[in-house]
């Protein structure tokens, strides 16, 4: 979805570009436009929503939204102060579709483009499909499903495949696929407001493997926790870059992580066949669906599978509120050879039956969610 950003052309408009680029919509420098060329650069066509700045000259803002009207039938809001409330009344009746506060601008601009969804139709969808990994159990192997799922599903479709590490526990991503990232991935998120696609691009690694990686350095021992707000500008962003993206979540369960989950299409919760693992993975889906999550959206991986002594499937699921979705089987063998020399079961163990079963879990992530 792109957006035009219409402002005075003596006030600075950085930071509503950015607001706008953090959404994950497009934005780019030539559709910022002072009110003097506005009418040039919408009889240009190619977008789908006008921002106007409600600045120090009321007569010209409302000028600028009437000719606005008269050259596309694309929404128009209007962005400005609050305080006076006929100000709001006297924007309104020239036509637009909304007034946002720009003191809390991408709550607001956030919040009318959910409303506007049956309107604006497909233009608000964002780019790319997102997948979740995720558990409710402390070391059950979510990094290791997550990046050899993102790296099996960036074999058919290299550097459209984005695997990000936005879990609160500590990260491991940079160690188990041997990358050394340029930024600390800490100090990039601190400033997620002001982030935008080429800023978090260079962020990024390139791995080997055709997978794109957002990752703390190795050796990193505590990951700063996200807001929901930052969790949901950073999924819209990296959807609107990639046509698929791997989030790894660890296994908390805060406002943060359940942000990313709403955000998703597809959350794959990681268990085991153990009762310890069977317990508290029942727990963790049921709070899910609690929170609003719908249980479509929600899939059961098993991890290590085929393990001595574990319980047996139907036993699990019948202890489980969902169906088991897929099976990684236990080889520790293949995985162990993948950690140690730092790449992807998929260039460590082409051939193997667990690496075969990475590739059909990237299969069911790159088909279209059901309704």
């Amino acid at each position: 979805m792109r957006v035009v950003i219409v402002h005075e052309r003596f006030e600075p408009r950085t930071t509503p570009r950015q607001i706008v680029l953090g959404l994950g919509l497009d934005c780019g420098a030539d559709d910022c436009v002072s009110f003097d060329a506005m009418p040039i650069r919408l009889a240009q066509g190619g977008f789908d929503l006008v921002l106007v700045q409600v600045g120090r000259d009321l007569r010209q803002a409302q000028q600028a939204i009437l000719q606005g009207l008269s050259l596309t039938t694309a929404p128009i809001f209007a962005v400005g102060p609050t305080k006076d409330p006929q100000l709001i009344l006297k924007m309104v009746r020239t036509g637009i579709r909304r007034y946002l506060d720009e003191r809390c601008l991408r709550e607001e601009l956030q919040h009318a483009l959910e409303q506007m969804v049956p309107t604006l139709g497909a233009m608000s969808e964002p780019r790319g499909r997102l997948a979740v990994v995720a558990s409710g159990v402390p070391g059950i192997g979510v990094s290791t499903v997550a990046a050899n799922a993102a790296c099996a599903l960036a074999e058919g479709q290299p550097g459209q495949v984005a695997l990000a590490e936005l879990g609160a526990g500590v990260p491991s991503l940079a160690l188990t696929l041997d990358l050394a990232p340029r930024h600390v991935l800490g100090e990039v998120l601190q400033q997620w407001e002001r982030l935008d696609s080429t800023m978090l691009r260079q962020a990024m690694c390139d791995h080997p493997a055709g997978v794109v990686v957002l990752a703390h350095p190795a050796e990193t021992l505590t990951a700063p926790s996200l807001g929901a707000p930052a969790m949901r500008a950073l999924g819209l962003l990296l959807r609107s870059m990639f046509d698929h993206v791997v989030v790894d979540l660890g296994h908390t369960l805060d406002a943060s992580a359940l942000e990313a989950m709403k955000l998703a299409d597809r959350v794959l919760v990681v268990t085991r066949f153990d009762v310890p693992a069977l317990r508290l993975t029942r727990r963790y889906v049921q709070q899910l669906m609690v929170r609003g999550l719908p249980p479509e959206r929600l899939q059961l991986v098993a991890n290590r599978h085929g393990q001595a002594r574990e319980v047996e499937w139907k036993q699990a699921e019948h202890a489980l509120p969902l169906p088991i979705a897929a099976a990684i089987p236990d080889d520790a063998d293949a995985v162990n050879r993948a950690m140690n020399s730092g790449v992807p079961l998929i260039k460590a163990a082409r051939s193997a039956r667990i690496t075969r079963s990475f590739a059909a879990l990237a299969e069911r992530l790159g088909r279209p969610v059901a309704a």
